[in-house]
């Protein structure tokens, strides 16, 4: 079953504004916002996860989304690099993930984990939230890494130099242009769900984009404005022997009627407060080791 690594919204805030979500006049309610962690955790917990917590720090406002940390696949953690508006908002939770990690490492043999700081300091990224994998027979010769940019958050460059550390074929990676300014990371336009199926809007990406997505392998679905502005496309998905599970905040009844067609149990657990920060439920999640 999957690993997961979450931190607690008590310090979460907005003091800087970094994305067109973000107003300094509508601050999240923090109490409503920590039922509303506790709650994703629970479901997490309940469906079989392995959740890992890291302590918040009070100097960064958005350490919460713990899905812009890192990213981890294949074996390897790769930390972000927060450039221009996300540095001032968000750089010293890089420095508070990166202990974390080698922290993990020195108390656990079996983490296998290979730690990686960004090889280049002038190149964006921003971790899990502009990576996509698709990987449907969960092998890594024949998995796909969409990457997004195109939102002043990552770097088109990123996408490759992932690539380049994972050893990956060139055709192997996709990036992807968002030019839709309410959708600036990737993982806020599509997600993937094990064993085929992506969801994706299109009016967050240019025509290459989605030219590119609509060639992928998988069974695809396009989401509706409601769906995309309720944040369904940062769902979180979670298989076990069993089940598909897909945690999202919101979704309409048309697209999980289709979804639970298909075998994949959906379940709404409310992230308005995080909403307000442009972040639901896959910003508030790293996904550790294997899974994508």
């Amino acid at each position: 079953m999957q690993s997961v690594l979450m931190c607690s919204p008590d310090f979460f805030n907005i003091k800087h504004e970094i994305n067109a979500w973000m107003k300094k006049q509508d601050q999240p309610d923090m109490n409503l916002a920590r039922r509303q962690w506790l709650n994703l955790v629970q479901h997490y917990i309940n469906i079989g996860l392995d959740v890992y917590f890291i302590a918040p720090d009070r100097h960064s406002q958005d350490m919460c989304f713990a899905a812009n940390a890192a990213w981890c696949r294949w074996g390897k953690i790769i930390i972000s690099n927060f450039i221009g508006k996300a540095e001032k908002a968000r750089s010293v939770e890089r420095y508070d993930y990166y202990k974390w990690f080698l922290d993990r490492n020195a108390h656990d043999r079996n983490s296998g984990l290979n730690i990686f700081h960004f090889p280049e300091p002038d190149i964006a990224f921003e971790g899990q939230g502009d990576v996509v994998t698709v990987d449907v027979e969960r092998q890594k010769s024949n998995a796909l890494i969409l990457t997004g940019y195109g939102q002043g958050r990552s770097h088109k460059k990123a996408g490759y130099i992932l690539g380049d550390i994972h050893e990956l074929r060139r055709d192997q990676v996709i990036p992807v242009k968002l030019i839709n300014h309410k959708f600036y990371h990737l993982d806020t336009a599509c997600v993937f769900i094990l064993p085929a199926t992506f969801l994706y809007y299109q009016k967050a990406f240019d025509e290459r984009g989605l030219n590119n997505i609509k060639s992928l392998p998988v069974d695809k679905i396009s989401v509706s404005d409601e769906d995309a502005y309720n944040f369904v496309c940062n769902g979180f998905f979670a298989k076990n022997s069993e089940t598909t599970f897909f945690l999202v905040n919101k979704i309409s009844a048309r697209l999980k009627a289709i979804l639970n067609e298909i075998g994949i149990k959906v379940i709404e657990t409310s992230t308005s407060e995080f909403m307000k920060s442009g972040g639901s439920v896959r910003c508030l999640t790293l996904v550790l080791e294997n899974n994508c």
